[in-house]
């Protein structure tokens, strides 16, 4: 989890105007911990449910997997981002930005 902060916060902000700059990080954030919170709660539910400790530890590592593919499948399906002029970006306005110098 620790790896994916930086990534979502640039994703989550890098189209944003810099007036509402804030919201969007301030409601990324928000989701990022009641999502976090939710899951852990789901996920320790389903461990106190299952009899036995191998099983119990199957059930949750077999949930977290089927999870993990779900949002990964979910990613490949979104559509490529758009920007203001119409075409296809292919990378972020600061990488573009970096490629052309000052």
């Amino acid at each position: 989890m620790g790896l994916l902060i930086t990534p979502i916060t640039t994703t989550v902000t890098s189209g944003i105007l810099a007036q509402d700059a804030g919201a969007a990080s301030g409601l990324m954030n928000a989701t990022r911990q009641i999502g976090g919170a939710l899951g852990l709660a789901t996920l320790v539910a389903l461990a106190a449910t299952t009899s036995g400790t191998t099983a119990s530890y199957r059930a949750v590592f077999v949930t977290i997997a089927a999870a993990c593919a779900g949002v990964a499948a979910l990613a490949l399906a979104l559509p490529a981002a758009v920007s203001r002029s119409g075409f296809r970006d292919h990378a972020p306005p600061s990488a573009e930005r970096a490629h052309r110098g000052p």
